[in-house]
């Protein structure tokens, strides 16, 4: 009498066994990817970087598996875009849109290559804490001024998707002082094979086991939507409710038109000191 084992008829030690095939493949992509940017970073100083930056990033999404539908269309003026934020794979997305500026945390100029390119780019960083917000503002408002778009994030922090969390107003009004719309950007991501929502970087994940997650998937579905202009020319809290709601309902998700109403502004005003020191 044989006994065949279950363990090759279970649909989940199939995809793990698919997954870890992919991971053999990719890594070596990823890591050809990687010295890419080291040499783009050593000839960085023409014309043509910004375009080859997001060249860069386009190619490291589409090797990590990522696919991109893009809806809707970016405007043809400068703007500030303002974007949910859900994962880590958000920053090489938006980036591979050539003549797009991000805000990022402090901790990404330390990041190897990434933070290289990044920095040639023109990334605004910001550190928390640090009560920063004034200065990155202004220098926002003069890329706005010189015609880039800049990428931000107002929530200040990933969630899973489900929720658009807390706007914070400073930053917004970077585009109220140079005078250029909001375009609200939303993102969204789909499930994996398993049915699990691998995508959203939250709380204390690691960076290394989430990109080993990412890679062993066969495809990640990723929806990108411009949606229409938002007048800043008004009071940048009325600015940062009209965004939160533009950005929940394109996601079909609940928000009070006063988002004030969905938080503790104790938990708030201590998240804002401890974290963003606005």
């Amino acid at each position: 009498m044989s006994v065949i084992s279950p363990v090759p008829n279970s649909p989940t030690a199939g995809l793990r066994i698919h997954g870890n095939i992919r991971q053999l493949w990719r890594w070596p992509l990823l890591a050809g990817q990687i010295v890419k940017g080291l040499a783009l970073v050593k000839t960085l100083g023409q014309a043509s970087d910004e375009v080859r930056i997001a060249k860069f990033q386009a190619d490291l999404v589409e090797l990590m598996g990522v696919h991109v539908r893009v809806l809707g269309k970016p405007t043809d003026q400068a703007a500030l875009w303002a974007c949910n934020h859900i994962s880590w794979i958000d920053a090489p997305i938006l980036g591979s849109f050539p003549n797009c500026v991000p805000v990022a945390k402090q901790e990404v100029e330390e990041w190897p290559v990434i933070g290289d390119l990044v920095k040639s780019g023109g990334t605004v960083f910001i550190k928390r804490g640090a009560n920063q917000a004034n200065t990155v503002r202004d220098r926002m408002a003069e890329l706005l001024d010189a015609g880039r778009n800049v990428i931000v994030y107002p929530e200040g922090t990933t969630t899973a998707g489900d929720q658009v969390s807390y706007v914070f107003p400073r930053l917004l009004s970077a585009a109220t002082q140079a005078d250029v719309p909001i375009q609200p950007v939303t993102i969204r991501y789909g499930l994996a094979e398993n049915g699990e929502d691998i995508a959203p970087y939250i709380d204390n994940m690691k960076f290394l086991p989430h990109l080993r997650r990412v890679l062993a998937e066969k495809q990640l579905q990723c929806t990108v939507e411009f949606l229409p202009l938002i007048d800043s020319a008004q009071p940048r809290d009325q600015l940062a409710n009209e965004l939160r709601q533009t950005l929940a309902e394109n996601l079909s998700l609940a928000a009070s038109d006063n988002q004030k109403q969905d938080i503790n502004l104790r938990e708030l005003i201590a998240f804002l000191k401890a974290r963003h020191g606005i």
